[in-house]
């Protein structure tokens, strides 16, 4: 994989992993808010080839902006995934190969687990409040899991773009229960209230879901900075005119930045995009054979 900084400048912090000859392009940005003294915003682009096939993990984590220790926090839950990325990931590819879906997916799980412990823990003994957001997409050859807590989001770059995480805010709460009564508060107050994030309490409840995605598609990751003044039709617009190369999804996602920006967000905003490029050589039945050297009918 070849990285490559685009530049950095004022507020802004850039970076571009163009990934040359493989399955996959990603792009992504992080950009300080606007008169702020610190990002409270961390993301995480890792990928690579291995006797699996190819994989990667994305994550964006936002710092709630009104405790004391938001950027430590988000720091924290992209630090426990670099860790599981460089030691039990590692360790899980010497594993069973009929479970290796199964094993991924628990052990992201309780790696989330526990760096929330240590957060709220932390908060305890240091009398500090701190917590964050985070929205994690694992993927090997074309088998994805999502783990998710907080009001950032995962889109899937389709032939349309659709949001497929929960935002844990009490607005959503109340649509969903059917509670909301736009004359007793309004949209924006409810919006900006979760109700999950890491941090907080001892114990969580994440939003998770797995599946495929086939060639061309793809996934979108970003905090509550970017959609809170663009539409899901607008984001998607211009996800589809910048998709062809990894200069160009670069390009679509600074321009989207720049749009909510103009309409007047100031809050921190990191986004990912990662699309397909082409499908995976190798089946899970070679993969296999490859690993264990076994014949599989």
């Amino acid at each position: 994989m070849q990285t490559v900084n685009i530049n950095s400048y004022g507020d802004r912090e850039q970076s571009c992993n163009n990934i040359n000859g493989m399955r996959c392009q990603i792009a992504s940005i992080t950009d300080k808010g606007r008169g702020k003294q610190e990002n409270q915003d961390n993301l995480l682009t890792k990928s690579g080839e291995s006797t699996l096939g190819y994989s990667m993990l994305l994550a964006v984590a936002d710092g709630v902006g009104g405790l004391e220790c938001g950027a430590e926090a988000s720091a924290a839950a992209i630090n426990c995934l670099k860790l599981w990325w460089n030691i039990t990931f590692r360790s899980i590819m010497y594993s069973d190969m009929e479970n290796i879906q199964y094993l991924i997916n628990e052990s992201l799980s309780a790696a989330i687990d526990k760096v929330n412990r240590e957060i709220y823990e932390r908060g305890i003994k240091e009398n500090k409040r701190m917590a964050t957001t985070l929205s994690v997409v694992f993927v090997l050859n074309g088998w994805y899991c999502v783990k998710h807590i907080g009001d950032s989001r995962v889109y899937l770059i389709s032939r349309k773009l659709e949001q497929i995480t929960e935002d844990h805010n009490l607005l959503s709460q109340q649509l969903k229960s059917g509670t909301f009564d736009e004359a007793k508060c309004s949209f924006k107050a409810l919006n900006n209230v979760l109700t999950k994030c890491l941090g907080v309490k001892a114990d969580i409840e994440l939003f998770e879901q797995t599946g495929h995605i086939s060639e061309k598609e793809g996934f979108l990751l970003c905090t509550d900075g970017l959609y809170k003044l663009l539409s899901v039709t607008e984001i998607g617009r211009e996800i589809g005119i910048y998709h062809n190369h990894t200069e160009d999804m670069q390009q679509g996602i600074q321009f989207l930045i720049n749009k909510a920006r103009k309409r007047g967000e100031r809050d921190d905003i990191s986004v990912i995009m990662m699309k397909v490029k082409r499908k995976p050589k190798s089946d899970w039945k070679s993969l296999k054979e490859l690993v264990t050297g076994r014949s599989y009918l």
